[in-house]
């Protein structure tokens, strides 16, 4: 691996920063909501190493970079290198490559080089990113940590007698839905880890140092994200998390619920979960068997949420039904528009067995190739109408449409939950007490352990 240019690594540049602000207005406009917890936990004047989970292929250091507003040298898998033309790009967008077992093992001696240019990174005082697990997973758990970061860090300071002042930054990253755009994704940085804080352990045995940091930037890591270790109820617990995390905190007295307040709430509930199955293993009167049987019965009834309560009101129910009625012709407008691009962006994604990436995929298309199809369909326009005014009136039209039906989508499926709650309310109510009867259960056992925490 040649690098040309490697010094524009070691400093801000100008086309990275004004293509960075492009990056963040399409993640804004990808994204229903984007929300930054801890930045002020960032130290400033010295070097940085961020230590993300790593949830969503690309998304993930595009949200970093929102998140922390660095530009940050990232260490990333080999094989995205491939193309030639990527390989540029992204060595443009300061990231390098790091070679697996999988990749060849006579590409491993190129990873030499990538820490080499990555401690030089550190040395000019700016910030690398790593991901700690090697690879991302489509699950809200943190896999086995590797050695990248302490390996990297102790080069770094072992080459500079521990004087560099190196932070590793914990950093959590958690989306509520990995594909779907209108989404909400939430990044945490926890408290800086100080890496001359292991010297001495590192002087005396440095097998032994990488491992003790390694495991201190898991557990700082499983603090600020979502980690469900149980494989075998994960469906069950991240399910009751998500659809019970906000009733908990409406039940323990908030009134204004926010994502952050929303989200501890949902890692309160895994944790509290995870612990009553392992207490009461087999026990069917247990908090967790309760709450099984009350997913159990959603999901029999088909109900995907309780965004409109456990009790959806009537009146509330037919003013959003009217209001769905009356927008139905811009999402039709918008959908209609949307075919051609989504036509070709489907059969993109069909190629990607990896479904991680699909939400990365939909971003850069969304960001690139959307805008061409829309120009196109304006200029079909101009064409046939000879009205370069209308043209330009349909082309700004179009991305606005193209959104309001993919959000429309959601409302439908929101409404559509709350639906099925009322009918079955009116029309078999033995069925609904029971799942009432089910939700109050479980709310109250996970609130009473919640105020313990």
């Amino acid at each position: 691996m040649m690098l040309k240019n490697k010094d524009k690594l070691f400093r801000k540049t100008r086309g990275w920063y004004i293509f960075s602000k492009v990056i963040h207005f399409y993640l804004r406009l990808f994204y229903k909501q984007i929300v930054v917890e801890g930045k002020e936990l960032i130290p400033k004047g010295c070097p940085v190493i961020f230590a993300p989970n790593h949830q969503n292929a690309l998304m993930d250091p595009l949200i970093l970079h929102f998140g922390a507003r660095m530009q940050t040298v990232f260490l990333a898998r080999a094989d995205i290198f491939k193309i030639p033309v990527l390989r540029d790009f992204f060595f443009w967008l300061k990231i390098l490559p790091v070679f697996r077992i999988r990749d060849g093992i006579e590409n491993l001696q190129n990873n030499d080089e990538s820490f080499n240019i990555a401690v030089e990174v550190l040395e000019h005082g700016r910030s690398v990113g790593i991901f700690p697990e090697a690879t991302h997973t489509n699950l809200r758990r943190l896999l086995p940590l590797k050695k990248g970061v302490p390996r990297l860090a102790f080069l770094a300071e072992s080459k500079n007698n521990f004087s560099l002042g190196i932070k590793v930054i914990p950093v959590g990253i958690h989306y509520s839905n990995y594909e779907k755009m209108h989404s909400t994704v939430h990044i945490r940085f926890g408290e800086a880890i100080e890496v001359a804080t292991f010297r001495d352990a590192w002087l005396q045995n440095q097998q032994k140092a990488m491992l003790l940091l390694r495991d201190e930037i898991g557990s700082r890591i499983s603090d600020l994200a979502i980690n469900i270790k149980d494989t075998h109820s994960y469906d069950t617990i991240f399910r009751a998390s998500e659809l019970l995390a906000k009733p908990l905190l409406l039940a323990t007295g908030e009134k204004r619920v926010n994502q952050e307040k929303k989200f501890k709430s949902q890692r309160a509930i895994t944790r509290i979960l995870e612990q009553d199955k392992l207490t009461s293993i087999g026990q069917e009167s247990s908090l967790f068997g309760k709450t099984e049987e009350f997913v159990t019965l959603l999901t029999k009834f088909k109900v995907g949420s309780l965004g409109m309560g456990i009790k959806p009101g009537v009146i509330r129910l037919t003013w959003f039904k009217i209001f769905l009625v009356l927008f139905v012709p811009v999402y039709l407008y918008g959908a209609l528009n949307g075919i051609p691009k989504s036509f070709f962006l489907q059969l993109l994604l069909k190629k990607f067995k990896d479904r991680q990436f699909h939400s990365s995929i939909k971003y850069v298309w969304g960001m690139v190739v959307a805008p061409l199809f829309f120009v196109a369909q304006a200029a079909l326009v101009w064409v046939l109408s000879g009205n370069a005014l209308w043209a330009l009136v349909y082309l700004l039209s179009i991305p606005i449409g193209v959104v309001f039906s993919k959000i429309y989508l959601i409302w439908i499926e929101k409404f559509i939950s709350a639906l099925r709650l009322v009918h079955l309310r009116l029309l078999k109510p033995q069925l609904f007490n029971r799942v009432l009867n089910s939700f109050h259960v479980v709310l109250e056992g996970l609130g009473k352990a919640y105020q313990k925490m």
